[in-house]
């Protein structure tokens, strides 16, 4: 009995829409068990899904089949040809198939979403709707503490919480300030700047708290500033890696 599927489950398996709300939740999977990647650390074939799921091979491919549409705009691909053989060559894959079918992290928490006879299957929806749940207790304590004149926002505290229940985003309070620094939003004394307060940001008269309204355009610009500050130190570590190379270079040629 403690393995069957709960209303909130069905909703999830049977509604498209609704999984698309957990599409970017792809954290959760780590949490179940290890993902059998290929060695490209990326894919998955349907062996190690089927593996991954404790179910047969035939299950994922008829799955597949009733839902390659989605599957498709989630990330399932099939390499043939030159695009096989260069994966192939890639991966160190010994193998005549003519096709190969993959799952990234997006895909295989699609099928996860899909699949219903499957205990692991089930323990991944576990970890989303207790997410969903989470956030709505967040949602309930700030009604519970707002003014009765005033619009329904998020403490940085409840944001982050949040971000890391809904998105997987594992920052802090203070990470999220200071990457939204990075991306131009907030000043460096720490509230917004101009462009932005009145739209995304409510000022209680002690403290700037967020609209629920904004926190995925706040998500995009962290992220995105977030990932240029990792390409500019990965570019700045080369760069330092090439000098001390011509620096060596120059010595031995001394």
């Amino acid at each position: 009995m403690a393995d069957a599927i709960i209303p909130n489950e069905l909703v999830l398996i049977e509604s498209r829409t609704a999984r698309q709300q957990y599409g970017n939740r792809i954290d959760v999977l780590d949490k179940v068990r290890a993902v059998p990647f290929l060695p490209d650390d990326m894919h998955v074939a349907t062996e190690g899904v089927a593996a991954f799921f404790d179910v047969s091979i035939e299950t994922i491919k008829s799955l597949v089949k009733d839902n390659r549409e989605e599957l498709d705009a989630n990330g399932y691909a099939v390499l043939e040809g030159m695009e096989l053989r260069s994966f192939k060559d890639l991966c160190r894959i010994d193998s005549r198939a003519r096709s190969l079918a993959l799952f990234d992290r997006r895909t295989l928490l699609n099928v996860a979403m899909l699949l219903r006879d499957s205990a692991v299957a089930r323990q991944v929806r576990r970890y989303l709707l207790d997410s969903e749940q989470a956030v709505r207790a967040i949602e309930i304590e700030a009604l519970a503490r707002r003014a009765a004149v005033d619009p329904l926002t998020w403490t940085w505290a409840e944001a982050a919480a949040i971000a890391r229940q809904r998105y997987g985003i594992p920052w802090g309070e203070e990470q999220w300030r200071r990457k939204l620094r990075q991306a131009g939003v907030l000043r460096q004394a720490g509230g917004p700047k101009a462009q932005y307060a009145e739209r995304l940001f409510w000022f209680t008269g002690t403290a700037w708290e967020i609209h629920p309204h904004a926190l995925p355009e706040l998500i995009r610009a962290a992220v995105q500033a977030d990932q240029q500050l990792r390409s500019f130190q990965g570019i700045q570590m080369r760069l330092d890696i090439e000098g001390v190379g011509r620096l060596a270079l120059e010595g031995g040629a001394a």
